[in-house]
């Protein structure tokens, strides 16, 4: 080993990088394994490994088999102080909490080891009474965020001052209530206006739920700088950007449906793995979204085409 590591690489040093980051890249366990190659390499694989943090248990001791493995290692030595553990947690760019039950205490742990956070997807249950404690999101830099929006008021972490409104370009809200959104003291049409106004980097909007389509078109109106809407639903099929052009001359469709920049995506029977897969830079909604947009403007100009030729 001690030879190999003081010998000249037979492949130029940025190339051996990449293909030893690739192989990191398709699981943790491969990753993990490259660590003891050799002193360069372990450099190199040691932020793939902790740049995406998947948690699926309540308690941070748990060794569940459906969080991230090395979770449990890095936030015990993170408490501890572990100077490793604190290098490790500097890594970390992407935090999934996938729970079925109110977890504040968890996610602000995380959040405060976590300084360099900047994709971030709350999957758990909460109530207004809990967004006291989450007020710190308000404060990270964070690009993207995935939430869940089935609650009946709106979350401070969207507040006036919250940095969110300067750094936010991918949000992704699913399961809104629309009996909620559309009240007049709860979600209110003026909070959309504002609050869509507020984001000027704002650039990708996902929504999951039912009976969406004022939203849908609320946002379009009134977004400065979207390019893209994607709706995510198992319904709304009808509503897909290819098929509703041809299809607009026997269903009844919101004009919305013309916009370039909405798109259908069916919902991923696989969330979380799609979710990981775009935390590490592969295939996500939002791909999925690109490609279809595309295929949806093209398809616009040739219907555009057509009818200028008549």
């Amino acid at each position: 080993m001690a030879n190999a590591e003081a010998g000249t690489p037979r492949l130029p040093t940025e190339l051996e990088r990449e293909i030893f980051e690739q192989a990191a890249s398709h699981s943790e366990g491969t990753a993990f394994s490259l660590l003891t190659v050799s002193k360069r390499v372990h450099e190199w694989i040691e932020p793939t490994l902790y740049r995406v943090i998947v948690q699926r248990s309540v308690d941070l001791s748990s060794d569940s088999t459906k969080s991230s493995p090395f979770f449990t290692r890095l936030f015990e030595g993170y408490r501890a102080q572990s100077p490793s553990s604190l290098r490790q947690v500097s890594f970390v760019k992407a935090v999934v909490v996938n729970l079925n039950e109110e977890v504040t205490d968890l996610i602000c742990t995380i959040l405060d080891a976590c300084p360099n956070v900047i994709d971030l997807a709350l999957w758990t249950s909460y109530d207004e009474l809990v967004w006291d404690k989450l007020l710190g999101i308000s404060d990270k830099p964070l690009q993207k965020l995935s939430m869940h929006a089935g609650v009946d008021k709106v979350p401070p972490i969207f507040s006036p001052s919250s940095r969110l409104n300067s750094t936010l370009t991918h949000l992704d809200f699913f399961d809104v209530n629309v009996n909620y959104t559309l009240s007049t003291d709860t979600w209110p049409t003026w909070w959309w206006k504002d609050f869509i106004n507020s984001l000027p980097r704002l650039t990708y909007f996902a929504i999951d739920g039912n009976d969406l389509e004022d939203i849908i078109k609320l946002v379009l109106d009134e977004s400065p700088s979207l390019e893209l809407l994607v709706l995510v639903s198992i319904y709304h099929a009808e509503l897909e950007g290819i098929k509703a052009l041809d299809d607009s001359d026997l269903i009844p469709l919101p004009l919305f449906t013309q916009d370039p920049r909405f798109v259908y995506v069916p919902a991923p029977e696989e969330v979380l793995d799609v979710w990981v897969s775009g935390a590490r830079g592969g295939r996500d909604v939002w791909t999925m979204g690109q490609d279809l947009q595309k295929q949806k403007i093209e398809r616009l100009r040739q219907h555009r085409l057509l009818e200028d030729c008549h």
